[in-house]
């Protein structure tokens, strides 16, 4: 999944991703903000760029809105689509 995603990333498709603020607290990592940098590494473990978060937003699942979902690059056909897969 990592190859994929990362393909996805690289291309220009994915430009927003979905985290649960519980997994964040319960590893005890900070949930990032505007301006965070985070490496985008491959299968090979190989530094293939940088990531800047643009934006957080703190929703329920229920409030994600279609484009948000369709954000994500990863072929969801409409926001309940999206809100199954996740």
């Amino acid at each position: 999944m990592r190859r994929e995603l990362t393909e996805l990333v690289v291309a220009g498709t994915k430009t927003a991703t979905a985290a649960l603020l519980a997994e964040y607290e319960a590893d005890g990592d900070e949930v990032p903000r505007a301006g965070t940098r985070s490496a985008v590494i491959d299968d090979d473990e190989q530094l293939i760029g940088v990531l800047v978060t643009q934006r957080v937003e703190h929703l329920r699942l229920a409030e994600v809105f279609w484009e948000f979902a369709d954000a994500e690059g990863e072929g969801f056909t409409d926001v309940d689509d999206w809100r199954r897969a996740h």
